[in-house]
């Protein structure tokens, strides 16, 4: 590979006086504005050739062996320098970044410390607030910027163009709208339950609900609580009991006294709970209730 750098910068008129560096030339007209120019090219150049080999991988064939050159550019120029009294001048131009950013002019006037007009700046400006108590806001446009002052009144005002690269997209959705009826049979079970013992008893005491299951599962017993609960029927049932989360594990409507479960509760489950009615009265009165014992239909609501 060949790599070969190449500067090059613009020409100075006669009428000028001229101080250079290696990478820096001023320019200083007669109305005493001064410009500094300074910034790079690069040229780079590859060269690439391939030869062939045989199937033995030792001799060549007698085939031509190809060349290739590749040739890459690179140009960044900024000018920075008063123009005129009061007047900045700003230009950074890198051809290696995007084109919408490729580009940046600005002019900024400076007015003296008693002018009413303290700063107007146009072309491509940076909006920042730094010192602010309740905002912070840090933007790159393209426009204006006033800034003026009157006693202690200061005003800042801004003015900016919207630039983007305009682009549109259609989509073609591929989905068909399908018509299902579901039976008032087809609830899904074991996943709503009637959690009150008498509707007389709505609605129950916010946060008073206690539920807990056993999965009649042995290897999962640890942290499980063991109890005794009691059934509708007069039975009575003992196992080892986990105790269920409002939010995590169960939602449950105080008003309509109807319990939903967040996970699926399997046909061999038993789920037993307690509760505060309307009036305060605990139900059961000790204990616990059992609202699904196995598969039993007498506690599955």
């Amino acid at each position: 590979n060949i790599s070969l750098h190449y500067y090059q910068f613009p020409q100075i008129s006669p009428s000028s006086t001229a101080s250079s560096t290696q990478d820096t030339t001023t320019t200083q007209p007669s109305y005493e504005s001064s410009l500094t120019i300074f910034g790079r090219k690069v040229i780079g150049v590859r060269y690439k050739q391939t030869h062939y080999l045989d199937s033995t991988g030792t001799e060549m064939e007698p085939r031509e062996p190809t060349s290739e050159i590749d040739i890459e550019q690179q140009l960044q120029v900024k000018v920075k320098g008063e123009v005129g009294k009061k007047i900045f001048a700003n230009v950074d131009y890198d051809d290696t970044l995007p084109q919408s950013e490729q580009q940046k002019i600005s002019l900024k006037y400076l007015g003296d410390e008693k002018e009413l007009i303290q700063e107007v700046a146009i072309g491509d400006i940076q909006s920042a607030w730094r010192d602010s108590q309740f905002l912070s806001y840090n933007q790159s446009l393209f426009g204006v910027r006033v800034k003026a002052k009157l006693g202690k009144f200061n005003l800042t005002g801004i003015g900016s163009m919207t630039r983007g690269i305009p682009e549109s997209k259609t989509f073609t959705g591929k989905t068909a709208s399908e018509k299902r009826e579901i039976l008032d049979t087809s609830y899904l079970k074991r996943k709503y339950y009637r959690a009150y013992f008498d509707s007389s008893h709505l609605p129950l005491t916010l946060g008073s609900v206690e539920v807990y299951i056993d999965d009649q599962k042995g290897t999962n017993n640890e942290d499980s609580l063991k109890m005794t609960v009691s059934g509708e029927a007069g039975d009575s049932y003992t196992g080892y009991f986990d105790k269920q989360y409002p939010g995590e594990d169960y939602f449950l409507d105080y008003e309509k006294g109807v319990l939903n479960f967040s996970s699926l509760i399997e046909e061999n489950y038993v789920i037993a709970l307690s509760y505060l009615d309307k009036d305060g009265t605990r139900h059961p009165q000790t204990g616990y209730r059992m609202l699904k014992k196995g598969e039993e239909e007498l506690y599955i609501d």
